[in-house]
């Protein structure tokens, strides 16, 4: 059956202002309310970022022209199930690093059993997308996965990431970007679809008339056999591009790019 493993997760990294690292971090989140976290030096005397059964936790630096040209730093966690509610439908967020602590910039509502994110630029454009895994209540492990653009909002007088677009996926758990001869793609590591776990991940390219298009065309490209993939991750070594596999069921695959036929073989 499709699960979603829950159990402990952890990230160890650092954050940096003005190209210097002022402190060590490690978080860990076992279903508890916050991250458990330790540094290595006290930044700040305010609480670790609340989560529910965080699945992913990703440390984002984004030079930003509006309103002012600066460089800020995100914390973007990804939570999965909410224990209280017993539902995977419940909001993901994003914290600001502000004078010494991480502090809520925004939320993402109603993310389903969210697994990871993945954070892009095409142009002058900053994008997230969410692999939604399961919707307990609708669309089961064929809920689509979230694209995000970066845009001004009126209200709230700060730069926040609105959904734009939706992926169909197979209990997605990851995606994945990369650039190709100038082009923009996207991959999804399908788990489970419900059924089995014999499902296609599977390839997108993404294209715009402008760097600063609100709504990139999503074009399938390919899909590719997997059983229970767990992880896709695109490789360029010189002039050879990869994308990889990490199959729950089977061997780790790993393809390669035809340019002549514009897909992996």
């Amino acid at each position: 059956e499709g699960d979603l493993n829950r159990g402990c997760m952890s990230v160890a990294g650092s954050v940096h202002r003005s190209g210097k690292g002022i402190a060590s971090l490690y978080f860990e989140n076992c279903g508890q309310e916050t991250l458990e976290g330790i540094s290595a030096e006290k930044v700040s005397a305010e609480p670790a970022p609340p989560t529910t059964w965080a699945k992913d936790v990703v440390h984002l630096v984004i030079d930003e022209s509006y309103p002012t040209q600066q460089t800020v730093q995100y914390l973007l966690v990804a939570n999965a199930f909410n224990e209280t509610g017993n539902t995977y439908t419940l909001d993901s967020a994003m914290y600001k690093w502000d004078d010494g602590s991480f502090v809520l910039h925004q939320t993402f509502p109603n993310t389903k059993g969210a697994h990871t994110w993945e954070y892009f630029q095409m142009g002058a454009a900053n994008y997230l997308i969410v692999a939604n895994h399961f919707d307990d209540g609708g669309t089961g492990y064929g809920v689509p996965s979230i694209i995000y653009r970066q845009e001004w909002d009126l209200e709230e007088q700060k730069l926040l990431f609105t959904p734009i677009q939706s992926i169909s996926g197979a209990g997605a758990v990851n995606w994945e970007h990369f650039v190709i001869d100038e082009e923009d793609y996207l991959a999804v590591a399908n788990y489970f679809n419900g059924s089995h776990f014999d499902v296609n991940s599977k390839v997108y390219k993404l294209e715009r008339t402008n760097p600063d298009t609100d709504v990139p065309r999503t074009i399938p490209i390919q899909s590719i056999a997997t059983s229970g993939a767990r992880d896709v991750l695109y490789i360029g070594a010189s002039s050879h591009h990869f994308i990889v596999f990490a199959n729950r069921w089977g061997n780790v695959t790993v393809h390669e790019w035809d340019a002549a036929a514009g897909q992996f073989v």
